[in-house]
């Protein structure tokens, strides 16, 4: 329920598919992927990428740490580098939107700084569901 595809969506796309993605991500000026491992084994993932309607936005897409990881401080480590990424290529706030009853994920994005913006979309997957708009400012004071 979290991810705007679904599981079955993804588990369609051949080796091929998922090869080219890889590609495009890893060359692409405007988002990044970072992976946590423990070992060979990836343990979580958060992406980015610019937002095309604003100079200063850099769109968190992809959030997730595997059950077992989770509470060690590997999302935490996910989003600084996300963060930094978006301050070397100038960018000012990050932007996010998460399924409303994900408190989980709410109160881990506040922890880091995120707020509500106040804002709702209509999540993808489930029309009775709602996103909350949250942004976060990379700017120091």
């Amino acid at each position: 329920m979290a991810f705007g595809s679904t599981y079955a969506r993804e588990l369609a796309f051949d080796d091929a598919e998922w090869n080219k993605r890889a590609a495009r991500l890893s060359s692409a000026p405007d988002a990044a992927t970072f992976l946590a491992f423990e070992g060979e084994d990836c343990c979580g993932i958060i992406g980015g990428f610019l937002a095309m309607e604003s100079a200063t936005d850099v769109m968190v897409v992809s959030m997730w740490v595997a059950p077992h990881a989770r509470r060690k401080g590997v999302a935490a480590r996910l989003m600084q580098a996300l963060e930094s990424w978006a301050r070397e290529i100038g960018r000012s706030q990050l932007v996010l939107e998460v399924v409303k009853n994900n408190a989980g994920a709410i109160a881990f994005y506040e922890k880091c700084g995120f707020y509500y913006t106040g804002q709702t979309v209509q999540y993808p997957n489930d029309p009775s569901l709602r996103e909350l708009c949250m942004v976060k400012s990379l700017i120091r004071s």
